[in-house]
């Protein structure tokens, strides 16, 4: 059989005569993996070899995404299952997406299944889960303080996906990455590639974490000082949005689980920082936090405590006060200084608005026109730093729950405070 050697293609090609004259030259070699064993692949159905390297994972033949790609992965006995994230959509068809739907797509915030692995033992199966395991966060790391912080004081704490939801109802994914001081807002592409990084937001600053769900989502809203971000703001900090705006921001995850991991790991952060509990509050039977002062539906002990409060019922437009809308309300306290009260529409995707409450009234004489008596009883109107809303729950004892918690945080005001709205 005729040897191919005179027909190989040879990496070092051109520098035949310097190894020629130079035996004690040594061709580098390629880094080996960190582990490997054999496994099936679930995917080709073969029994293959699988090993760990620094950055990716290769199964058999085919190499794995890069870890800063991976979104997790999890062993079920001998199964090791892996997920990644990938853009499901081409630049053009993003475009479209954004245009004509508002809900975000799953496969954003939760990765896709690209390889299940079978391995003979559990303990090769756990070593491979441990291992890749503590790389992913390692690939992390690296990836942030490469791309996103500027201070080299600062290192890497967090990072999960999340979507944030804007004012219009559009649900954009975002990256969350967490620091020792700061917490980071960019938006990726994949394989991993930093667009933009949006904002920086102070750990310090913050008022509260809020978790519930928004449209069977798991939800968090982050209420912060704005005064301090401003005072704390530097050039290392300041991005494309530049000083991070308004006082609270809202965000929905794929799953629960990134949720609590974020939550407690900013608690944590918060009580080094300053030495005080960061308040949770939990208006969600999934959520599971840890924080003394916490109790479900509000975040104190006894009935004199605020709490949040939620409900579906009509708001009053500024264009008429028969042209109502049905909405679901929030009621959010911060301290017993002030609070933040939101609407959205009903269905996932509608308009939201979140303001800052400085007084709560049911006086009939802020309308500037007339409701039938049923709907006077029901009434309760909210003053805003710019704008006051008047809404009518389902029945009177609805609308004193409302107003009773309300004046555990903000004053009552009346006609002879205010003008007619």
């Amino acid at each position: 059989m005729a040897s191919d050697v005179s027909d190989r293609y040879s990496t070092f090609q051109g520098l035949e005569e310097y190894l020629d004259d130079d035996e004690n030259f040594e061709e580098p070699l390629k880094e080996g993996p960190l582990f490997s064993c054999q496994c099936r692949d679930t995917k080709s159905g073969r029994n293959v070899d699988v090993s760990l390297f620094r950055d990716h994972l290769e199964v058999g033949l085919r190499r794995l995404p890069h870890f800063a790609d991976i979104d997790e992965i999890t062993q079920n006995e001998n199964t090791l299952e892996i997920k990644a994230f990938v853009d499901p959509l081409t630049a053009r068809e993003s475009v479209f997406h954004y245009m004509t739907r508002r809900e975000i797509d799953p496969r954003i915030l939760n990765g896709e299944i690209i390889d299940i692995l079978d391995f003979s033992t559990l303990e090769e199966c756990w070593q491979m889960e441990i291992l890749t395991s503590a790389m992913i966060r390692a690939s992390h790391q690296q990836f942030f303080e490469k791309y996103i912080r500027r201070n080299q004081n600062e290192y890497f704490q967090y990072w999960c996906k999340a979507a944030k939801i804007t004012s219009s109802g559009v649900e954009q994914g975002r990256d969350l990455f967490l620091s020792n001081e700061w917490l980071y807002m960019v938006h990726l592409t994949h394989p991993a590639t930093v667009t933009t990084v949006k904002w920086a937001l102070p750990i310090i600053s913050l008022y509260s974490l809020v978790l519930d769900t928004i449209h069977e989502q798991h939800s968090v809203l982050i209420v912060f000082d704005s005064r301090k971000v401003s005072q704390m703001d530097d050039e290392a900090h300041t991005f494309e949005k530049g000083i991070i705006t308004g006082d609270s921001k809202r965000f929905i995850f794929g799953n629960a689980r990134n949720r609590a991991i974020l939550v407690k790991e900013i608690q944590r952060l918060f009580w080094k920082l300053s030495g005080r509990e960061l308040l949770v509050q939990v208006d969600d039977d999934s959520a599971s936090v840890s924080n003394s002062q916490k109790l479900p539906g509000g975040f104190g002990a006894g009935d004199a405590s605020p709490r949040v409060l939620t409900g579906t019922f009509w708001k009053l437009r500024k264009a008429g006060l028969f042209a109502k809308a049905m909405k679901s309300v929030k009621w959010i306290p911060v301290g017993k200084k002030h609070g933040l009260i939101e609407w959205s529409d009903p269905d996932r995707g509608g308009q939201y608005s979140r303001h800052i409450v400085v007084a709560v009234s049911h006086d009939q004489l802020l309308l500037s026109g007339r409701l039938d008596e049923s709907s006077l009883r029901k009434l309760f109107i909210v003053i805003t730093e710019t704008r006051r809303v008047a809404f009518i729950t389902n029945t009177d004892e609805e609308k004193q729950i409302w107003v009773d918690t309300l004046k555990l945080s903000v004053p009552v005001l009346n006609s002879s405070h205010l003008g007619s709205i």
